[in-house]
């Protein structure tokens, strides 16, 4: 089984750039994670004010572990909307 997070992030006007480099911490801590298999912050190409977030984790564990110890950073409120969600692969 694994976990995917995926989905999507608005971001304030001109913000975007500042919430991918803040993110770049999250990304390695992540990436170098055991049970980590993918974890991206991008730009959309269309939409300025949009970043769209992918994750892949062996188990759920090993991602509520991670939420609890990842880098502090107060990017949500940078946020506007977002749309993002977990899915269970069997």
């Amino acid at each position: 089984m694994s976990i995917i997070v995926a989905g999507w992030l608005s971001i304030k006007p001109g913000a975007r750039n500042e919430f991918i480099q803040a993110s770049c911490e999250a990304i390695l801590q992540a990436r170098n994670h055991t049970a980590c298999s993918d974890f991206s912050v991008s730009p959309d190409p269309l939409d300025d004010n949009r970043i769209n977030i992918f994750e892949n984790w062996e188990t759920r564990e090993a991602l509520e572990t991670f939420r609890a110890s990842g880098p502090e950073h107060d990017l949500f409120s940078l946020v506007t909307q977002f749309s993002v969600s977990e899915y269970e692969v069997i």
